[in-house]
């Protein structure tokens, strides 16, 4: 590859979040941009430029494509749409995706929304929802990947009675998304948040901590 591919080898495989981590340990400058993708998904040659002009208005967030209001009541980002955050966001990232690497193995989405919303500081938004500055930025088409779309009947969208369904034109014969194995995505998405909520009630202060010793 003439120099620009380098491989970061990690000690712990923690699924797709692995990910995060070369990235973690490879980028010194902790403004660098980092931004992720699923690697069998074709993107739209203006996802990247999209998401970085996006973040440079608008540094104190993370970015996305797409996100979703996830299970443990934030809003998350995922790889599959692109996930950009700062290198310095990820500081003290390994320690975390190792301490839930059980319960949040194929969901990484979860989990490093998680830790961007509540550790980082950087919550979520989305070129979907038009929250870039559009001035400086424009509209983005959505979905981001290069995808087959269709309309279908939707009850629920009083506007029109239709919505669109998209697939990404190349995908992997070999997701996690549908390895049943340990129940199924939805199975697995309840088994990690409640591995985040829990974790997140350990770093709140208890009443005990703020009291002064006998």
């Amino acid at each position: 590859m003439n120099g620009k591919l380098v491989i970061v080898p990690i000690e712990h495989d923690v699924g797709p979040g692995s990910r995060y981590l070369g990235c973690a340990k490879m980028v010194k400058d902790p403004d660098t941009l980092v931004v992720t993708f699923d690697d069998d998904i074709a993107y739209e040659s203006e996802t990247i430029s999209a998401l970085s002009c996006a973040m440079r208005h608008d540094p104190e967030f993370s970015w996305t494509g797409h996100r979703f209001m996830g299970l443990t009541g934030i809003q998350t980002g995922q790889g599959a749409d692109g996930f950009m955050m700062h290198a310095r966001d990820l500081n003290g990232f390994e320690a975390f995706i190792e301490s839930v690497q059980e319960p949040c193995f194929k969901v990484d989405d979860l989990a490093v929304s998680e830790w961007l919303t509540n550790y980082a500081k950087k919550p979520v938004k989305a070129l979907e929802d038009k929250q870039q500055n559009v001035a400086a930025c424009g509209l983005v088409k959505m979905p981001i990947y290069k995808a087959n779309c269709w309309i279908v009947e939707d009850k629920h969208n009083k506007e029109t009675g239709e919505r669109q369904i998209c697939r990404p034109t190349i995908t992997s014969v070999n997701s996690l998304r549908t390895d049943k194995a340990t129940g199924g995505r939805g199975e697995d998405m309840k088994r990690c948040a409640d591995a985040l909520a829990a974790k997140r009630l350990e770093k709140k202060p208890t009443e005990s901590d703020n009291e002064d010793d006998p």
